[in-house]
């Protein structure tokens, strides 16, 4: 199975969009590989559990921190953010590799993060909670002092 590659933005920088365009490709690759599962009975049903498990964390990642232009940008401000990205790229490349070994397929591969690690070119802050608190005041003060 050829596994196609992609950054994390451009070079060694990444944007908000490029963040959430990787989020989006993950998501289609478990979505293609639920999919994919559908009247399998090869899978031990623990397994079967435990990849329902690791779906529901993505999916909840996903949904947190990929919502939009203003959660997109708040995610891109906490490398942590990122590296959990990274986190479950590399988790999902060893259930596909697991699911094969039960016959499972998806097209087109799976993704392999891009090497080196990139440097993100805003500064880092705490949480992307401490981001979406500081834009809220910023709007509120630019509404008050009109």
């Amino acid at each position: 199975m050829a596994a196609p590659t992609y950054r994390i933005g451009t070079g060694d920088v990444f944007l908000p969009s490029d963040l959430a365009a990787d989020a989006d490709t993950l998501d289609a690759q478990v979505n293609a590989l639920d999919g994919a599962m559908d009247g399998n009975e090869a899978m031990p049903e623990s397994w079967f559990d435990s990849w329902n498990a690791f779906v529901v964390q993505w999916r909840k990642f996903k949904k947190d921190h990929f919502g939009g232009f203003l959660s997109n940008l708040a995610t891109a401000f906490n490398d942590d953010n990122r590296d959990q990205l990274v986190s479950f790229e590399r988790s999902f490349q060893t259930w596909a590799d697991q699911a094969a070994g039960y016959g499972i397929q998806i097209g087109g591969g799976v993704f392999q993060e891009a090497e080196p690690p990139h440097t993100n070119i805003l500064p880092e802050l705490p949480s992307s909670g401490t981001v979406m608190i500081i834009l809220v005041l910023v709007i509120v003060a630019a509404v008050v002092l009109k």
